[in-house]
């Protein structure tokens, strides 16, 4: 099982291609912001789909993301007082619950789960969907997973 340097590399090589075949066969740029959040996007989406594995990196990253926006809703329910601030946090450890049932290369090393993953960024930019998406299937294509 590749490491997590690993796959952010895998991810590197494989978008850093991309970049250049679509550079000089279709003359397509991206700007600079685009590719520098793009590539953040890319590498956390690269190793993305080992959250399932209780000691992997994302995990690490996952809990800490979501104890932070869990602290913040909380803190902004108390002067707020709207009560949908307190189904995030809710959510978010639902969602690390079920983790813990989740095996490993399971439903998170699946290609439609990848997709699912991406489609949020859709609203901030059309860009990050692809950078997220090249990511996931980078990691599903160094697991072998892509095509199970």
């Amino acid at each position: 099982m590749p490491s997590y340097k690993v796959h952010i590399f895998g991810y590197l090589v494989m978008v850093g291609i991309l970049l250049l075949l679509s550079d000089k066969l279709l003359n397509f740029h991206l700007s600079i912001e685009t590719l520098i959040f793009g590539n953040i996007i890319g590498i956390l989406y690269s190793i993305l789909p080992d959250m399932d594995t209780p000691s992997s990196k994302m995990r690490k990253i996952l809990g800490r993301l979501f104890l932070a926006a869990s602290i913040i809703c909380l803190l902004a329910f108390v002067f707020l007082r709207r009560m949908e601030l307190i189904y995030i946090p809710l959510m978010l450890i639902l969602f690390l619950y079920l983790l813990w049932f989740s095996r490993h290369r399971g439903l998170f090393h699946t290609p439609i789960i990848g997709i699912l993953l991406s489609l949020p960024l859709y609203l901030i930019d059309l860009y990050y969907v692809g950078f997220a998406i090249i990511g996931f299937f980078s990691h599903l294509v160094l697991d072998n997973e892509v095509f199970r």
